[in-house]
Order: structure tokens, then sequence, then C-alpha cells
């Protein structure tokens, strides 16, 4: 949420939506009361069955068909339970930082689609678990599109470069 803050600071519009497996896809400020239900212990007939009661494929879809540049911050087990692909248009740009598991659900959309696979060897480098060096990830990408504006640009019309930048970090 530090590169949210960031960004927000910078007069950047920026929504967040959250992926719960106990209420489904729901705003970032929307009171929840608290549960112990996570995707992460599920099995893969499970997640599917659970995924389609909480509604998470038709509200991504109804979601992201506003936007033209979408992050998806999320491990295997969530991206397993949005059911990819979802209508989306090639104006989009959809970008994932997943693990490199997570990777094979993401598929077959119509919008730019960059993955941007992470591993634990990665997650090391940055002295990080794979939850922290997404979050470290988008917080230096929002530093970076702070100094310069034009790099959110040039993410929305070639995501693939960011494999060669994020390297560099």
């Amino acid at each position: 949420m530090e590169g949210v803050t960031l960004l927000r600071q910078s007069f950047f519009k920026v929504d967040v939506m959250i992926l719960s497996a106990g209420y489904g896809l729901i705003p970032e400020d929307k009171e929840i009361v608290p549960y112990e239900v996570s995707f992460s212990g599920m099995s893969k007939s499970q997640i599917d069955t659970w995924g389609i009661t909480l509604g998470v494929h038709s509200a991504l879809e109804r979601v992201i068909t506003n936007y033209d540049l979408v992050f998806f911050l999320l491990g295997e087990h969530y991206l397993r339970s949005l059911r990819l692909p979802v209508v989306s248009h090639p104006q989009q740009t959809l970008i994932f930082l997943t693990s490199k598991a997570g990777a094979r659900y993401v598929q077959g959309l119509e919008a730019k689609t960059f993955i941007l696979p992470l591993s634990t060897a990665d997650a090391k480098r940055h002295r990080y678990g794979l939850v922290g060096l997404k979050g470290f990830l988008f917080k230096w990408l929002a530093e970076s599109v702070i100094k310069n504006p034009q790099f959110l640009k040039k993410i929305y019309d070639n995501p693939s470069d960011l494999q060669k930048i994020v390297t560099w970090i």
C-alpha cells in the first residue's frame, strides 16, 4: 500500500480492489468482520468451487472494464480463483506480479498482458517473502512514475519493458 499512498499523494487516481477468500472481490474501504479463510489452504477443486461461490470471476469482469491499466499482485491460488480469462479489450494493459507457479493461470486475455514471474530467489535477493516482494516492486514502480510520469505511459504501451527494468533493481 506504500506505493498506492505515494501515487495518491502525487495526485494520481488509484483504486484498489482486494481479492478476499472470505468476501470475494471488494473495494479497499469496505468494512468487513474478521475471518479465517484463505485460498492458500484449499485444494484446487475447493479453490475453483469457492471462487465460483464468491463470484470473483464476474466481479473482476465488471470492475476491470473501467480501467486502462490494471496491476494484479496475487499468488497462485488467488489467481486460480479468478478463472481467467475475463473479458478485456486490446486497449487495456494488465500487469501481473506473481510467482512462476501463478503465471500459468494468466492466459487468454485480449488486453496487452505482461507477467512478471517472481521466484523465491528474487525474494531472497531483496530480503522479502514473495508477498512483500510484490509490494516492494509496486512501490518502486510508483516512485518511478512520480519521478517521471511518462514512465506510466511507457508501461501502458510496452508492459514487457518492465522485465528489463526490474532486473536492474
